[in-house]
């Protein structure tokens, strides 16, 4: 599976969305039954958590073959950091992980709030 760079940029207090399509030549077949999960940190390899999303905010979409992460407008208003690295991967049923993407997630701050 081919691994996307891509830097993000989120808007604190808007609902923030990313697509991921899946390809590659290391695709399985059908991701039916897989799960997704995504972290922010300060830099590759830190304790300190910026944000972790899992199943609640990741749709795994195995007719389209792709990674939908949809984060409220609340959650994303609670976010406090200026940039980090993050990485969103896909777990197979027997444990198998797959980076799909990766790369620098930017937080615009919001300046209009509630």
């Amino acid at each position: 599976m081919t691994v996307l760079t891509r830097d993000l940029r989120i808007a604190q207090g808007a609902t923030f969305q990313l697509v991921i399509q899946l390809t590659g030549p290391n695709m399985p077949g059908s991701i039916s039954g897989y799960t997704a999960r995504m972290k922010v940190r300060p830099w590759a390899g830190s304790d300190e958590l910026y944000a972790s999303w899992t199943s609640s905010q990741i749709t795994v979409d195995d007719d389209n073959k792709q990674v939908v992460v949809r984060v409220s407008a609340e959650e994303t208003s609670e976010l406090d950091f200026v940039y980090g690295a993050y990485d969103l991967e896909l777990v197979s049923g027997d444990g198998t992980v797959y980076r799909v993407a990766q790369g620098t997630a930017y937080l615009d701050k919001e300046v209009t709030d509630g």
